[in-house]
């Protein structure tokens, strides 16, 4: 019996949906907390400290989440990985939300929770 896909294909599988999960885990996680929270209340509009998993997905999510969805795509263009990954699916939601989050970086709203976390 021979294997389709090598084991480093899998183990990248699996690190691109940890990533791409915990990033935009935490982002969308500080988009509610945005969402949720009265800036006003806090001193010099600072995040509370309960946020900082939200400021370091605002900080550096952009990279991380463009890394993951490019990888991402790369090995979901190849048919050959399709075929011989049974978790495909789950690296294709999971560059599918690290999209939206990009996406969602990028919109007006995703500037002000940019600027109220990092500046």
């Amino acid at each position: 019996m021979q294997q389709s896909v090598t084991v480093p294909a899998r183990r990248l599988t699996w690190f691109l949906v940890v990533l791409q999960t915990v990033v935009a885990a935490a982002y969308f996680y500080g988009v509610v907390a945005f969402a949720a929270t009265e800036a006003e209340s806090f001193p010099e509009h600072a995040p509370p400290a309960w946020a900082i998993p939200a400021v370091l997905a605002t900080l550096f999510g952009p990279v991380l989440g463009l890394i993951g969805v490019v990888g991402g795509l790369v090995l979901l263009r190849g048919g050959e990985y399709r075929a011989g990954n049974d978790h495909w699916r789950l690296l294709a939601a999971a560059t599918t939300v690290c999209a939206l989050m990009l996406v969602t970086m990028l919109s007006p709203y995703g500037w002000k929770v940019f600027d109220w976390y990092v500046s």
